[in-house]
């Protein structure tokens, strides 16, 4: 288990990766240079992985779709392979490696479902029986929560992403500043404004502004949760015994629920995906609680091993 500091300060950095080390200072009860040296021993051991820019792909127009693989050859040349040209392609956004229930957990982030349907297709023709798809789930909306058991309090607050949102409109450099961001949300204003040729204050302004049309909905940190001690679980649901009024009450628990992390509604045999993460969280803690509160007949757990990509949306919307 990791300390009490260490904990806050995760916490903070996923909330907020872009906070200055100043105020992160003050929120983890340290000095700004004991602050700046924690992030920079967490990078160098691996256990801060990247940062990411939480952007929703619904206000491009894009959609996500969740796709579960499962590896026929278990060779480690082939599973490589396969890794690699999965982080290669632009529209797979997310990729995480499950250690139980499947293999690889995927996001496609694409235009409509003809072009995933192609792109899904190029690469099953490409490693032909050597990986198989297990589930595909179209996902309508995500709610994401903030990680409120590290520091042993309900936080209430919430994130909407995806669902039925009207495409954005963006002028030409609040996409290059959104671009930026995406490829490296620890980009600093200053070094915006170098590669832009604009003020500062401009680049704020902006920022400020694809903020407040939620465009990008935040800065957050890529984790090696196992480093930290950190079990991460997804549970997938069939709600369909569930009457609306309980369907409603369960969102309401998940938002309340100090270890679950997100909320997803899906397309599919499981329509509700709950991720859950805490310090040695077995696989029945969450799933036990939500058994004895719902009438939930049919479910299945998923283990995560490690993230290996997470992005939100493709590089293309920028080009």
């Amino acid at each position: 288990m990791v300390s009490k500091k260490i904990r806050r300060l995760v916490y903070e950095l996923s909330q907020n990766s872009r906070i200055k080390t100043k105020d992160l200072g003050k929120k983890i009860k340290t000095s700004q240079q004991s602050a700046s040296y924690l992030i920079s021993s967490l990078k160098s051991r691996k256990v801060i992985l990247g940062y990411n820019t939480i952007i929703d792909p619904a206000k491009f127009g894009f959609i996500s779709i969740l796709v579960y693989y499962n590896f026929e050859d278990f060779s480690a040349r082939n599973i490589n392979e396969i890794i690699s040209f999965l982080k290669n392609n632009d529209s797979v956004v997310n990729i995480k490696q499950l250690s139980q229930g499947y293999d690889l957990a995927c996001v496609f982030c694409v235009p409509n479902l003809s072009n995933f349907n192609k792109i899904n297709r190029d690469f099953l023709q490409n490693f032909k029986k050597k990986v198989f798809v297990a589930e595909i789930f179209p996902i309508m909306v995500k709610h994401m929560y903030p990680k409120s058991y590290l520091v042993l309090r309900r936080c209430s607050d919430e994130m909407i992403i995806c669902g039925d949102r009207d495409v954005a409109e963006m002028s030409e450099r609040e996409k290059r500043i959104a671009g930026l961001l995406h490829k490296n949300a620890s980009l600093k204003i200053l070094d915006i404004a170098k590669k832009l040729k604009l003020n500062p204050k401009t680049i704020t302004k902006l920022k400020k502004r694809l903020e407040d049309k939620r465009i990008i909905r935040g800065y957050s940190i890529i984790w090696n949760y196992k480093s930290l001690g950190i079990n991460r679980k997804q549970i997938l649901i069939d709600s369909k015994d569930l009457s609306l009024k309980d369907d409603r009450k369960l969102l309401d628990f998940a938002k309340a629920h100090p270890n679950i992390t997100s909320f997803t509604r899906l397309i599919g045999k499981y329509d509700l995906l709950i991720e859950a993460e805490g310090e040695n969280l077995t696989q029945r803690d969450v799933l036990k609680e939500l058994r004895s509160e719902f009438e939930i007949k049919r479910f299945r757990v998923l283990e995560e091993d490690v993230i290996l990509k997470d992005k939100f949306i493709p590089s293309m919307v920028f080009n």
